[in-house]
């Protein structure tokens, strides 16, 4: 499930840039795999947050995943976080 939300965000940032990005910028894509771990997704969160400065944060599959994301990128970092289902 992982690879193919990968692949879609890829897709749609492709083309999203094809079309002249978002508000006339690129959209960078940074692709990080928690591997389903929440000790990891916290961990690569944070780096997306504090060295990468992301704007927003996109995953999360199963619950507890979302949680430990949530914690770094909404609570610690002030940052967008989206998830699908």
């Amino acid at each position: 499930m992982g690879i193919a939300n990968a692949n879609l965000m890829t897709m749609l940032v492709e083309d999203l840039n094809a079309k002249g990005g978002l508000l006339g910028r690129p959209i960078d894509l940074i692709v990080e795999d928690c591997e389903t771990v929440d000790s990891v997704a916290k961990a690569k969160t944070a780096k997306l947050i504090d060295k990468d400065k992301v704007d927003l944060v996109v995953g999360g599959i199963y619950s507890s995943t979302r949680q430990a994301i949530m914690s770094e990128a909404v609570t610690r970092g002030k940052t967008l976080y989206l998830y699908t289902e």
